[in-house]
């Protein structure tokens, strides 16, 4: 299962990986600075100049963008998170109908689990990959109640 990185994750990838910083930004508190600065007009010009004035007024923190492995990472303990949401959902929804619904929930039901299956394992994998992340997964497990998929997260 791949991660496909959206246009805007390119272009971070891209420039991080030739080695410029970069800070992403939620668009509000810029539009906002714009509103309260000068100009409401959208031209690059214009708007680069209140990124600059946005950067230098906040300095937002320079935030690493995480490798290829973290990306996984994450994107399988996304999937998962919605599977088991989907799950919930599902099993909820055959208590509620009617025996001939109920054969394709279960259907549905099995679809998942095959999938998760086939995923899991690519998941525990992955986890196993950087030396950081075994050591962190072992201080995580051995608190009491944290298992693999909780340290994942976590």
């Amino acid at each position: 299962m791949g991660h496909t990185l959206v246009k805007g994750e390119t272009v971070v990838a891209v420039v991080t990986t030739v080695g410029h910083a970069i800070v992403i930004a939620h668009p509000r508190p810029v539009r906002d600075l714009a509103r309260a600065t000068g100009p409401l007009a959208q031209t690059d010009a214009l708007d680069a100049q209140v990124l600059a004035q946005f950067a230098q007024i906040l300095q937002p923190p320079v935030r690493p963008w995480p490798d290829t492995s973290t990306q996984q990472l994450r994107a399988l303990v996304a999937w998962r998170r919605h599977r088991v949401a989907t799950q919930a959902q599902l099993q909820t929804w055959c208590h509620r109908t009617s025996t001939q619904e109920q054969t394709v929930c279960q259907q549905l039901l099995e679809v998942l689990a095959t999938a998760s299956q086939a995923v899991d394992p690519q998941h525990e994998a992955l986890r196993q990959v950087q030396p950081a992340w075994q050591c962190q997964d072992a201080l995580l497990q051995s608190v009491p109640g944290v298992g693999p998929v909780l340290s994942s997260v976590l």
